[in-house]
Parts: C-alpha cells; sequence; structure tokens
C-alpha cells in the first residue's frame, strides 16, 4: 500500500515495486498518478483518498477487504512542508493542520490498516523523515516536530508489535513538488529559500528514486530485530553493508531520538 502514490517518491517507488512483480493499492487525494493502469492489469490499483477524511479512512479500508488485500508493506509518501514561517508568524490552525498531515493522519492511518496485514509473515511499514532531528529547522516548525514525532513512534511501535518492521527513511535532498512551497514562500523561508532557489534552478534530481527505492528493500531484507525502530539516511549511511548491519545489531541505540550524551 503506497500512501501519495501521486506524490514523486511516492509514484517512483510505485513503478519501482510494479517492475518488480509486486501488487498495488495505491492512494491520492487529487489529481490521479500518470501510470497506464491496463499495463498492469491486475497488479495496481488507485483509490482516491485524503487520509485527514475519517470517511476516506473507512472507504479505503472496506476497498482492501473487497478486494481481499493483505498487506506487506505500507509506504508513506504523503507530507507538506507548509507553513513555512516563524512560528508566532503563522495562521496557528495552518500549523495544527500541517501537523495532522505530516503526523497525526499517516498513524491514524496505519492503526485503521494494521489488521488487514498479511499475519503469515514480518509486515513492513516504511515512513519519510525530514530535516531538524539535529539543529533547528527555522521557519519549518510544524514539519520538523511532525517528522521527530514519527521516528519516535517508530520505535514505540516496534517495542510493542514484534511482527512489524518499522522504520523512517531520510532521503535528503531530492527533487520532489513540495519544494515548490518553498520557493512558493520565498523570504518567508529564509535561508532555505536561497538553498532550495539555486537547487531547483539547477535542474539536479539530487537523490535518486532508485537509491531511495534500494536502502527501504534493504531494511526490509535485514529485518526488525536490526532495522525496527530506527530512522536510516539514504545519502549518509553505510546501508547495504554488513558492516552496518553488524554495527546495529550490537548498539541498540543507534539512529534513534535520543538525548545526546546521556551517558
Amino acid at each position: 500500500i503506497i500512501l501519495g502514490v501521486n506524490a514523486d517518491i511516492g509514484l517512483n517507488i510505485c513503478k519501482y515495486y510494479l517492475n518488480s512483480g509486486a501488487t498495488i493499492i495505491g492512494t491520492y487525494r487529487k489529481k490521479k498518478p500518470n501510470i497506464n493502469i491496463s499495463l498492469y492489469k491486475k497488479n495496481l490499483k488507485f483509490v482516491k483518498c485524503d487520509i485527514t477524511n475519517s470517511s476516506d479512512l473507512i472507504k479505503l479500508k472496506n476497498f482492501i477487504i473487497k478486494h481481499k488485500f493483505k498487506w506487506n508493506l505500507i509506504f508513506s509518501s504523503v507530507g507538506t512542508s507548509e507553513p513555512i514561517g516563524r512560528f508566532f508568524s503563522i495562521n496557528f490552525k495552518n500549523w495544527e493542520k500541517s501537523v495532522n498531515v505530516n503526523m497525526i493522519s499517516q498513524l491514524k492511518t496505519i492503526h485503521k490498516l494494521y489488521p488487514l496485514r498479511n499475519k503469515n509473515k514480518i509486515c513492513n511499514i516504511a515512513l519519510l523523515a525530514g530535516g531538524g532531528t539535529n539543529n533547528p529547522m527555522r521557519c519549518y516548525s510544524a514539519y520538523c516536530v511532525s517528522k521527530i514525532a514519527l521516528i519516535k513512534m517508530c520505535e514505540l511501535i516496534y517495542d510493542e508489535n514484534k511482527d512489524l518492521n518499522i522504520f523512517i527513511l531520510g532521503p535528503g535532498l531530492t527533487r520532489t513538488k513540495t519544494h515548490l512551497e518553498t520557493l512558493k514562500a520565498g523570504p518567508k523561508a529564509e535561508l532555505n529559500y536561497l538553498r532550495l532557489k539555486k537547487f531547483w534552478e539547477s535542474g539536479r534530481q539530487g537523490t535518486d528514486y532508485k537509491e531511495i527505492f534500494n536502502c527501504m528493500n534493504w531494511c526490509i531484507k535485514i529485518g526488525p530485530k536490526i532495522i525496527s525502530g530506527r530512522n536510516i539516511s539514504v545519502v549518509h549511511d553505510n546501508w547495504g553493508t554488513v558492516g552496518l548491519k553488524k554495527r546495529l545489531r550490537k548498539d541498540n541505540d543507534m539512529y534513534k531520538f535520543r538525548r545526546h550524551k546521556n551517558k
């Protein structure tokens, strides 16, 4: 199940999984993704679903039940960086709405779909992290605090459910439509505006979508005892290596949300 299959990362992850033979249910909020369903026959189904809408979530759950679909993976590509600006300069209702989109609604969806998993095997949940875990992310407080909450929830959920491999990936700077929100905000984004403007105008891709896909599959392959509850950086971590696998096995605190220098 891919939440936000019309987002850039979600769409590309969907294509990679389809080409590997997976069966996918993808949700979209407004515009149906640009994928030719006829090419994949029974392997791909789209559902119009705004995960912030409770009635839409019920429709999604009923759709999954109707098609007797038992999921092995939920990947969420839902998110927004808005509202952008210093905390006291923005409308609090918009701030609250962003937290709902970036964190609460994603957790609510996972909560509702958990009973519909494939109970015969370890199932996987992959979320997307963002900036701000190691420093202030000025002008993006709703986005930042939501992503940090998701990091902690991965650890909390796995602690209570050993049948899940739940982790969160930091994709790094990659070319997605989300950055258009910053370009639209202009000076309200302060220093980040010029950084993203330069990146966008360069035409660079940044993190390749295939790298995100490969990192996710590595996390799935090595399993929950090693990866669950952790925040993995696609760009900065040596995922895919035996060395990192060994380090993670030995250190239960590594790549988790912790106070610095507690010991």
